[in-house]
């Protein structure tokens, strides 16, 4: 990270989000998946979509908190 390098936290944040029942917001969503074409496995918010328990925003301090947490066996 501090070498400028891009770090995605999608999957941490995704297994915390089972077990931390505070740490997302979640909404009820149509969605989508594109299936061809370099953005193939994609998904997207759709009017025709399936509706979906989608994750829109995370407690940014209680993620770290609690990764930190996980990391450190507290």
């Amino acid at each position: 990270i501090k070498m400028g390098l891009a770090v995605f936290w999608w999957d941490p944040l995704a297994t915390l989000a089972v077990t931390t029942p505070d740490l997302v917001e979640f909404d009820w969503t149509p969605v989508d998946v594109i299936l061809d074409g370099p953005s193939s496995g994609r998904t997207f918010e759709s009017a025709t979509g399936v509706r979906m328990r989608v994750a829109f925003s995370a407690d940014t301090a209680l993620f770290e908190r609690t990764l930190l947490d996980v990391l450190n066996g507290r």
